[in-house]
């Protein structure tokens, strides 16, 4: 298990353990102050979790369930309590059962606040350089873990099951003569719960509670969490196909050359956060162009500032079944990705569909994507050939063009894993400064087998060797490590032994710092002149809307949906009319 992982439980684990005492405690106090000292007699008022957690159901079973993949599942020790002590048992029931849950909403919106309070300097040093590894931590895994624990417990806890919660929170609004059948049924219900939580998913894959949950608790994170990625692109997005489009724009083999910033594409998961959208849009743009996209050879514009790509969206709907959709894995995996069940947003669902207009209203011939984009552009192609079949050859079918090399199609993070993101903390940016990449590279995943020098190592799944396979030339030995005609030679002797990893990753940092000390200069002359580069994409987005209008006009002439510059239609039409006088 990788550093980032254990990170990643240890957050999880500092989540849950203060929202279950928390919880304990506010059912405790509550009784307390109805006139009922058990929980204080039993030493339960306390913050202390030793007083509340159990070793088991509080630690060991929810680490445990993280590390399966399953779902997360834990309890503590109930809090005692005597409701012979209560003026009015039915009411004190659902003031103690109310308690928990209510505790848990107010821990959930602290950490809102905290978030909130934590964004402007978190966004203030990420313009400048990397904020500290233990703030990134804290506000990009722990708050938002935090926020979503304590909702989720709370929301899990008001089901009417006993031993939750919302068993003594419903019983106060069944009628008297009517409870002891509520008692009846009660007994039966948590077998019910445990079928639904863990054999119901396994066996369909379909889980309810984890529906309602989503539907609840992710919904209302949603809502009061403010924490986000930025938009600043790293090396992932470089090799992926920023770099093959400046090679692609200066090779003088096409006439124009499209690049979008998808702003709207953006939307379809962040609906309720388009601030966090429009700043990304400057962020985007000043690493194209620092990477060295030219508005003079290249136009670059904004997906929302071209209607024509909506309305061209709207057609192509109907040529693409759910069914379809739902195939496509790229759509699957960013489902997983994003944690999304029944609440999938239709313009995320459908963003495939999107993609197509965006590629199609420019008649792209070649479109440069990662190998994970491949289904995505299979999709275009096959809305191409449906559209032409239908209503004649107006459409082009793209091509994509995947990078060079297995490490350079996926790039993996710095600590090893598949995907690179923000939230994660495990990218390099384009802006980092040199420093930062020293400090990224040096932390980066290599063999964990190879402790010693002299030890054989493995370059298979070793990050340094990856991002090696991406950016090293042969030349770059010559100049830095001139012991070793090519990578080949440095592999071989890593494999063999007698190579340490702090040697390759002193390399590994000259080699990125050729790359990204160009750009990172570049970027700091841009960020002197945003109005000219607002200018830029203002200039781009209308030359865009000009060629996309055309391809529109096209398409609307070939469905025969051109009303009113369809002359022959007209006169058709007032000849019939005519006629029938």
């Amino acid at each position: 298990m990788d550093s980032t992982t254990i990170i990643y439980y240890v957050c999880c684990l500092l989540s849950f353990v203060p929202a279950i005492v928390f919880h304990e405690v506010a059912h405790g106090f509550a009784a307390y102050r109805l006139g009922d000292p058990t929980a204080k007699a039993a030493g339960r008022l306390t913050l202390n979790p030793l007083a509340h957690v159990d070793p088991f159901g509080s630690v060991i079973l929810p680490l445990l369930m993280m590390i399966m993949g399953g779902p997360v599942f834990g309890y503590a020790k109930p809090v005692p309590y005597n409701p012979t002590f209560f003026k009015n048992k039915r009411t004190g029931d659902f003031i103690v059962g109310m308690a928990g849950p209510a505790a848990n909403l107010l821990m959930a919106l602290l950490g809102s606040g905290v978030a909130i309070a934590l964004s402007g300097t978190v966004e203030a040093l990420s313009m400048t350089s990397q904020p500290p590894m233990v703030l990134m931590y804290f506000y990009y895994w722990f708050l938002p873990l935090f926020i979503i624990v304590n909702l989720y417990l709370m929301f899990f806890n008001l089901i009417p099951v006993p031993p939750l919660d919302g068993s003594s929170i419903f019983a106060l609004f069944v009628p008297k003569g009517k409870m002891h059948m509520y008692y009846k049924i009660e007994q039966y219900a948590m077998p019910v719960l445990l079928v639904l939580l863990f054999l119901v998913p396994y066996v369909t894959g379909f889980s309810p509670i984890g529906v309602y949950l989503d539907v609840t608790a992710g919904n209302l994170a949603n809502l009061i969490c403010p924490v986000i990625a930025t938009g600043k692109l790293h090396l992932g997005h470089y090799v992926g196909s920023l770099r093959r489009r400046v090679e692609l724009q200066n090779s003088g083999e096409f006439d124009r050359i499209f690049v979008m910033i998808a702003d709207a594409q953006a939307l379809t998961d962040n609906a309720d956060n388009p601030e966090k959208v429009r700043q990304n849009v400057i962020e985007v743009v000043l690493d194209y162009l620092s990477c060295g996209l030219d508005p003079e050879k290249t136009t670059i514009f904004v997906q929302s500032q071209v209607p024509q790509l909506f309305e061209l969206t709207a057609y192509y709907m109907n040529l693409v079944t759910v069914a379809r959709v739902q195939r496509n894995p790229t759509v699957k995996q960013e489902i997983q990705m994003r944690g999304f069940n029944a609440d999938i947003p239709t313009g995320f669902f459908t963003y495939p569909i999107s993609q197509a207009a965006d590629i199609t209203a420019f008649k792209a011939t070649t479109v440069p994507v990662g190998e994970d984009q491949l289904p995505m552009i299979e999709q275009t192609r096959e809305i191409v050939r449906s559209f032409n079949r239908i209503y004649g050859e107006v459409l082009v079918e793209p091509e994509a063009v995947i990078p060079e090399g297995e490490a350079a199609k996926r790039l993996p993070g710095t600590d090893g894993k598949a995907k690179m993101s923000k939230s994660l903390g495990n990218g390099i940016y384009l802006s980092d400064s040199a420093e930062e990449v020293a400090k990224k590279v040096k932390g980066m995943y290599t063999d964990p087998g190879h402790l010693q020098v002299a030890d054989p190592g493995k370059v298979e799944g070793n990050a340094v060797f990856m991002y090696l396979d991406a950016f090293c030339e042969d030349r770059h030995f010559a100049e830095y490590l001139p012991e070793y005609a090519n990578l080949q030679e440095m592999k071989d002797h890593y494999m063999r032994g007698g190579l340490g990893d702090v040697k390759c990753k002193k390399f590994l940092t000259r080699v990125l710092e050729e790359t990204l000390e160009p750009i990172r200069a570049r970027r700091h002359e841009l960020e002197q002149d945003i109005p000219a580069v607002y200018d830029i994409l203002r200039r781009g987005s209308e030359q865009a809307r000009a060629v996309a209008a055309q391809t529109l006009e096209e398409c609307k002439n070939a469905m025969r949906i051109n009303y009113f510059s369809d002359e022959e239609l007209i006169a058709a039409q007032s000849e019939r009319y005519r006629a029938a006088e």
